[in-house]
Formats: structure tokens, sequence, C-alpha cells
């Protein structure tokens, strides 16, 4: 028959682990602290207003990276000229030739 453990002890031994976890926790986040520090650095996001940098930071919290970076991509997108397709018209240029032209000189 096993003997019976001491649960004064176990109790003890309990709050120590959570004391050490409590401290490796600690440290974890203060090396993440350090680690976001460079990448902020990195970036110049150092140079931002921090009103700003902290309204962008909270928006980016809220929509999560997924969303983030999706909405990031769509906005990249509109930066370009829109696709003409391959049906579109050439664009006119001053080495047009035919009837368009000739018209359009005598409409000045």
């Amino acid at each position: 028959m096993p003997a019976k453990k001491n649960p004064i002890a176990e109790l003890e031994a309990h709050r120590a682990k959570q004391e050490s976890l409590a401290k490796k926790a600690k440290q974890i986040e203060a090396d993440a602290a350090q680690h976001l520090g460079r990448l902020v650095m990195a970036s110049k996001l150092h140079a931002w207003k921090l009103d700003d940098l902290a309204k962008v930071l909270a928006k980016l919290s809220e929509l999560g990276p997924e969303e983030s970076v999706r909405r990031m991509s769509r906005s990249e997108g509109r930066a370009s000229p829109p696709s003409r397709g391959d049906d579109a018209k050439p664009p006119v240029t001053d080495k047009t030739e035919g009837p368009e032209r000739e018209g359009a000189e005598n409409q000045s």
C-alpha cells in the first residue's frame, strides 16, 4: 500500500512551482518586449506620433493578423491603375491617324 502524501508539503511544492513559473513568465515577457522594440525601431515606427501608433496598433489588434494583412493587400491593389482588359481601345495619342485625328484638328 502506497504511503500517503503530506498535503502541506504538496501545497508548498505547488506554490514554489507557481513562483518559479511566474518569474519565468516575466523574463519571457521582457524578452518579447525587447524583440518587439527592435522590430519597431527597424521599421522606423518610432518616428510616428505616439497617439497615431497606438491607434494603428489597437486597430490591428482588433482586426487580427489575417484580416489586417488581407486589408493591406487589398489596398495595395488600389494603388495600381485599373486593368483595361484585352478588349479595351488603345489610348489616343498625338500619332493617331485617320478620321478621328482629322476631326479633332478641325474642331480646334
